[in-house]
Order: C-alpha cells, then structure tokens, then sequence
C-alpha cells in the first residue's frame, strides 16, 4: 500500500500488513475508510478535514478525553450494552498523524459486527437510538465542560448567523427563500434564548451531542 493512507497506516502500525482499504462515503465532514489489516482485524482510518476543523490537536484532545471519561464508566453494569470506538495510537502514544502537507489523520477501533442504518424503519430501531443517546449524555455528564476545547468557537451561536443574514437582507430576496425569512421573522427573538441565559448564568454548562446523525448509531 503506497501514498499518504498508507503512510498514516504505518505510523499507527507500523508492523502490520494492509489486506484492503475500502472507501466509506457516507460522512459529511471527514474522508473516511474501513482498514483491513492481513489478520483480518479491522480500524476506520479518518482524514480531519481542515476547511472545518482549523484546530484538529483541539479535537483529537477531547476526543481522548471523552473517551476515556466514558470507557472508565463502562464497566458498571447498567452501562454493558454501551459501545463506542476508540482512538488508536502509536507506539509513542500519540492518536494524530501530520502528513507532508499538514493534513491531521487518526485511526479509530472498528465496531465488529454491527451495520449502520440510513433510515428507521422500526420503532424499536428509534427506541433504541433514543436509549443510546440517552446514555450518552448521562455517560458524557460528569465531565466538566471545561476540560475540553471548543473546536469551532461560534459555530452554534445562532445570534450570530440572524447577524450574518440581516447583512444581507439589503441584496434581492430569492423567491424560493420566502418560506425562510417568514420562519426567521416569526422566530427572531427565539434566537437569543440560549445567549442570554447563558449569560445571566441561568443555567449551567453541559456537554452534549449537538449533531446525532443516524449513521453514526450502530446495530447488530
């Protein structure tokens, strides 16, 4: 195996064997692969995409951090149906790779015998998902908020984006986006909700799960 996969491979194992690479197209953020090393174990092999994460050290750090606060809790037993995948590193420890060109990659444990979905077509299917992230968040609860760095500084700071949109109101509205500015204008004071309370000090931070895209729910 040549080129910057294989590159990234050997610094994870550097003694190990590839029996295939197999693309995985189904993200929306980084390039991802499926590894098959010539003793059959498997890795998902992922390529930090750096037009979103411009700080990936900040988000492989929580990523150790997150998973290693949930794995410690694992074996209770209210929590040993619960999986989740792992950082894998080198023989020095380290879980991120720096290719030539500066690109971020890291390599993660392969969850065995399970297939993602791309819809629900049960409501034990929903049931499920609803359960595991529910534990989830009760796993991710006791980790302070402040151990970890915020990747994206702004990027759910819905008064920001109403900021953006207003600065461009003045340019001819698209009929196709009427639905848009209605549904903006009915809901305008909603998006300084969280803002706000946030700094009265209304509530206290938590950390939780803002995108739980399905695919990401493994059945077996």
């Amino acid at each position: 195996m040549t080129g910057v996969c294989g590159q990234a491979v050997s610094f994870f194992l550097p003694h190990e064997e590839i029996a295939a690479l197999e693309s995985l197209g189904g993200g929306i953020v980084n390039d991802t692969w499926c590894l098959t090393l010539q003793t059959g174990k498997k890795y998902i092999l992922q390529h930090l995409n750096p037009s979103v994460f411009p700080d990936p050290i900040a988000v492989q750090d929580n990523l150790r951090k997150v998973t290693e606060h949930i794995y410690a809790q694992l074996p209770h037993p209210r929590n040993r149906n619960f999986t989740l995948f792992r950082p894998v590193s080198n023989q020095a420890g380290a879980i991120s790779y720096q290719d030539s060109k500066g690109a971020y990659w890291r390599l993660l444990t392969h969850i065995d015998q399970t297939r993602s979905l791309h819809s629900i077509s049960t409501p034990g299917q929903a049931e499920e998902i609803g359960a595991t992230l529910g534990l989830f968040h009760q796993l991710l609860a006791t980790l302070p908020p402040e151990s970890l760095t915020d990747p994206l500084p702004g990027f759910h700071n819905t008064p920001r984006y109403l900021a953006q949109y207003e600065r461009v109101l003045s340019a001819p509205l698209n009929p196709e986006a009427e639905d848009c500015r209605v549904f903006i204008e009915r809901h305008r004071q909603d998006a300084f909700l969280l803002e706000t309370l946030a700094n009265r000090r209304v509530y206290a931070s938590k950390l939780s799960m803002l995108i739980p895209r399905l695919p990401i729910f493994f059945f077996p």
